[in-house]
């Protein structure tokens, strides 16, 4: 086997069977969701921050970064399904 190319392991050391396409494409659609859940749930406390008066900067910029995760897995899984159509 080259060097680099080892099968990743499972924690009891057993090496990790490959993913198929459809078990991928599923766990992409499970880390769009959980990202959309994160940005939904940070613009909910920019809204109680500026009604409470605070400084929202920082939680803003949390937010920018939540969005683009989140374009990056829509991008990710965007790709997956136009290799399923093709």
């Amino acid at each position: 086997m080259p060097l680099g190319s080892k099968k990743p392991l499972l924690p009891n050391g057993i090496a990790r069977p490959a993913m198929s396409f459809e078990d991928d494409l599923r766990r992409v659609e499970e880390h769009v969701a959980e990202a959309r859940r994160f940005v939904q749930r940070q613009k909910g406390l920019i809204v109680r921050l500026r009604a409470a008066g605070l400084n929202t900067l920082d939680a803003q910029r949390i937010l920018w970064l939540l969005e683009s995760n989140l374009r990056r897995f829509e991008q990710h899984r965007d790709r997956l399904r136009a290799n399923v159509r093709q």
